[in-house]
């Protein structure tokens, strides 16, 4: 260990992974249930802390102001592209901090599940719209993640 101490980004994969890793030993699949709570909480969080603005918006407009705070203001990916065509949302994300833990869960076949990128687009389309929301697909890879979720 450095005199700086472990990298945040390190810190973060290891507290994420745990916990993830042992919700999806505890519950399996039901896990998955999770991500709605969180995603509203974060959101909740991001409107209050940071001015994120919901109502009254077009949801790509949302989407694309989300993307902006993690990848400007909370510098936890390098790029994120979040694009709604009809009731299909996908995320492009690239240089993601989580990435690590990401491919580790999916090593073990364990679906990941604690996305703030998607918990948040989630949350927020849910609340913009008034319709629920799933998880279709999630894939990681040397280049990033991408993920889709459908409105319904």
């Amino acid at each position: 260990m450095s005199k700086e101490g472990i990298p945040m980004e390190k810190t973060m994969n290891i507290i994420v992974y745990g916990l993830e890793k042992a919700l999806w030993n505890i519950m399996g699949e039901q896990a998955l249930a999770i991500t709605s709570p969180v995603g509203i909480g974060m959101l909740e969080l991001m409107k209050k802390d940071l001015g994120l603005k919901v109502s009254g918006e077009s949801a790509q407009d949302v989407l694309d102001n989300i993307a902006k705070r993690f990848v400007s203001d909370f510098k936890i990916a390098t790029d994120l592209k979040i694009k709604k065509n009809d009731n299909l949302v996908t995320l492009e994300i690239k240089g993601c901090v989580l990435r690590p833990k990401e491919v580790l869960l999916e090593k073990q076949d364990i679906k990941p599940f604690i996305c703030p990128f998607a918990n948040v687009a989630r949350a927020a389309m849910e609340e913009l719209l008034g319709l629920k929301t799933g998880i279709k697909k999630f894939h990681t890879s040397d280049e990033g993640c991408s993920i889709e979720f459908e409105i319904f």
